[in-house]
């Protein structure tokens, strides 16, 4: 999830910044990659098989894995800015809607089974 509008570079670099020295060097970081916007955001992650299999021979090559064999797909999804602000503005209901409903999309609740 990623903000809709971009934050210029010297904005994003006020916010980190703890002093006038670092906004400097937040700016200098930022240019010296060619970046001119930012867009924080929220990045959540599936492991791409059961945790119950985790004590197994293997398990250890797995988690180690820097390959892309377990990843089940990259979403990119913008989050809305309201009246309220946006998704990092704590009191935007919308956004945390919205978070929600993303959240549930990535990890949707367990289903239950009921025997009669």
């Amino acid at each position: 999830l990623t903000n809709e509008y971009p934050l210029d570079l010297e904005t994003y670099a006020s916010r980190r910044a703890d002093s006038p020295e670092e906004y400097d060097l937040w700016c200098h970081h930022l240019r010296s990659r060619g970046i001119s916007y930012v867009s924080p955001g929220l990045l959540f992650l599936r492991r791409g098989h059961d945790d119950d299999d985790d004590d197994d021979e293997t398990a250890p090559l797995r988690r180690n894995n820097s390959s892309n064999e377990n990843c089940r797909r990259i979403q990119h999804a913008l989050t809305p800015k309201t009246n309220q602000g946006s998704i990092w503005t704590p009191s935007n209901s919308d956004a945390i809607e919205f978070t929600r409903r993303m959240l549930n999309e990535v990890f949707p609740a367990p289903t239950t089974t009921t025997k009669g």
